[in-house]
C-alpha cells in the first residue's frame, strides 16, 4: 500500500530540476478522471495494467458536511485497459474494464465495475515550429452499466455496490500546451447518463459536467510530473421525469501524477487524487492511490 509520505517524497524528488523536451500526453492524462490510456505519437498499440486503493471514505451531505460512512472503509480497483490506433488515422481506441474489492472492518464483497469504450482523436496537432498552437483531442466514450448497483444492494453495509447502475455516454475536448516549459490544459467534458427502471421506478441520476485542469513538465523525455485539479457537476435526480430536491452534486478534487516516459520494458504511473476537497455536495470525501503499468507497441 502506498502512503502519503513516501508517495510525497517520491513526488518532490521527481519535481527537482525539471525541464521541458519532448510533449507527450493530453490534460486528462493521469488525472484519474477520465479514460486511463493514450497513445503517444510513436504507438499503435497499448496495454495498461493498473491498481488503486481508496481510503479514509466518508460521505458528504447536502450542506456539504462531512460523515463517516457505516459500512465501506475502502476499496480496491484493479483495471486492464488496451488501446489501438485506428488505421493509422489521428483516432485510437481503447477499453477498459476492472474488478473491484469493498472492505469494511467486518467483511468484503468483491464484482466486476462498468466497461468503459472510448474515443479520442486528434483534431490539433502540437508543433516545435508553432509552440503557441495546442494539441486539441476531440473525446467521445460510453460506460455499459453491468456491474451491481445500490438498486439490487442486500448487503447490510452495501458492500455489494460496485456502479451506479446507469449507462453513460460522455463527450468533449482535451486541450494541451505540450510545447512549453511548463506544459498545461484543460479538458471540458458532458456525460448523459441514461435513464433506466430501477426498482419498479423511472430514475435519471442527471447528467454531468466534468473540468480538469492540468499544469506540469517534462524531464528530458523520461518522466513527467503533473498536477491539477478536478470539478464534476452533477444534475438533479429525476423521478418520472420530476426533480427530487437537494439531489444536485458538486465534487471537487486535486491529483498529482508521477509517470515515465521512455523505460525499455514498461512505464510506471503514481497517482494521487484527493476527492472531495472543497465546496463538495451529496458527494465521497476519500484518498486514492494508483499504481500503474504501461507497455506501448509500433
Amino acid at each position: 500500500m502506498i502512503r502519503l509520505s513516501s508517495f510525497l517524497g517520491l513526488m518532490c524528488l521527481a519535481w527537482e530540476g525539471l525541464v521541458s523536451t519532448v510533449a507527450m500526453g493530453c490534460s486528462s492524462c493521469g488525472s484519474g478522471a477520465s479514460d486511463p490510456i493514450i497513445l503517444f505519437p510513436n504507438e499503435n498499440y497499448k496495454l495498461y495494467l493498473g491498481s488503486s486503493i481508496q481510503e479514509r471514505i466518508r460521505n458528504i451531505d447536502t450542506n456539504g458536511n462531512v460523515h463517516g460512512t457505516s459500512g465501506i472503509d475502502s476499496k480496491v480497483v484493479n483495471t486492464i485497459s488496451g488501446a489501438i490506433r485506428l488505421m493509422g488515422s489521428q483516432a485510437s481506441l481503447s477499453l477498459t474494464a476492472n474488478t473491484m474489492e469493498n472492505r469494511s472492518k467486518d467483511q468484503h464483497r468483491s464484482g466486476l465495475g462498468d466497461p468503459l469504450l472510448a474515443l479520442r482523436y486528434n483534431i490539433v496537432n502540437q508543433s516545435f515550429e508553432r509552440p503557441e498552437i495546442p494539441q486539441v483531442q476531440y473525446l467521445l466514450s460510453h460506460k455499459f452499466a453491468s456491474g451491481d448497483s445500490i438498486h439490487g444492494s442486500s448487503n447490510s453495509e452495501m458492500l455489494d455496490i460496485f456502479t451506479s447502475g446507469f449507462d453513460e455516454t460522455a463527450m468533449g475536448f482535451d486541450i494541451w500546451f505540450g510545447m512549453w516549459p511548463v506544459k498545461f490544459g484543460t479538458t471540458l467534458q458532458y456525460s448523459y447518463t441514461h435513464a433506466d427502471f430501477k426498482s419498479g421506478r423511472n430514475l435519471d441520476p442527471g447528467d454531468r459536467w466534468t473540468w480538469i485542469s492540468t499544469v506540469g513538465s517534462v524531464y528530458e523525455n523520461k518522466f513527467k510530473l503533473i498536477t491539477g485539479a478536478i470539478v464534476n457537476k452533477y444534475g438533479d435526480l429525476k423521478e418520472y421525469g420530476d426533480l427530487i430536491n437537494n439531489s444536485d452534486r458538486y465534487d471537487r478534487s486535486w491529483f498529482l501524477t508521477f509517470e515515465t516516459l521512455s523505460l525499455a520494458t514498461a512505464n510506471i504511473r503514481l497517482n494521487m487524487v484527493q476527492q472531495g476537497l472543497w465546496d463538495s455536495k451529496n458527494s465521497t470525501n476519500s484518498i486514492n492511490y494508483t499504481i500503474a503499468v504501461m507497455k506501448g507497441f509500433l
